[in-house]
């Protein structure tokens, strides 16, 4: 059975970026990581993955991206399909990391 491992990270939008960058780093205690084009990268200290959290501004909040892991690349594939079944949007194909 194909199973989501962990959730790489979660991407969205919000009208007052400077106030929910302050409760992530603040409250949380995620560190800025990078800024590029607007998107705002947050990482966990220890941890493997380059950033958690990817946030911008917009007039309607909304979220993104959730970026999702797998154990092999079948199972990514299998979960794949299913995505596409449900109907539900989908940025890009599975690719290698």
């Amino acid at each position: 059975m194909s199973s989501v491992t962990e959730i790489r990270y979660v991407a969205y939008a919000m009208p007052d970026l400077a106030a929910e960058l302050a409760f992530y780093r603040d409250k949380w205690g995620l560190i800025e990581a990078d800024t590029v084009n607007g998107l705002v990268h947050l990482a966990a200290a220890g941890q493997d993955e380059p950033f958690v959290v990817r946030l911008r501004e917009a007039e309607t909040p909304r979220i993104d991206v959730i970026a999702l892991a797998a154990d092999s690349r079948e199972a990514v594939d299998t979960l794949y399909s299913k995505v596409q079944a449900a109907a539900c949007k989908i940025i890009f194909a599975p690719r290698a990391l």
